[in-house]
């Protein structure tokens, strides 16, 4: 009984953890696709010499840059808070 309730609820557990990761991946992957929508466009309009025009070539290459394929990359939030924070201060 006991022990068959812990394996139940280990694999409910392993379940309903790839669940959440495949969701939060996916809103990752949209909200970084975003940003490089957001940077692309405004590139065309920008000149890379304005200081608007530098940020938005810094942002898009931080996306570039992000480990998209590697969920176990050690800074992978430090990364992200990096390119939100470079959005935040090309979207002002």
């Amino acid at each position: 009984g006991v022990e068959k309730g812990r394996t139940d609820g280990k694999l409910e557990g392993l379940g309903e953890g790839r669940r959440i990761g495949a969701q939060k991946g996916r809103e990752l992957g949209r909200e970084l696709g975003f940003y490089a929508g957001f940077a692309e466009e405004w590139l065309k309009t920008s000149s890379e010499q304005t200081k608007l025009g530098k940020a938005l070539k810094q942002l898009h290459d931080q996306i570039d840059d992000f480990p998209l394929n590697n969920p176990h990359y050690p800074n992978l939030m430090e990364k992200l808070h990096r390119i939100r924070g470079k959005f935040k201060q090309v979207e002002n």
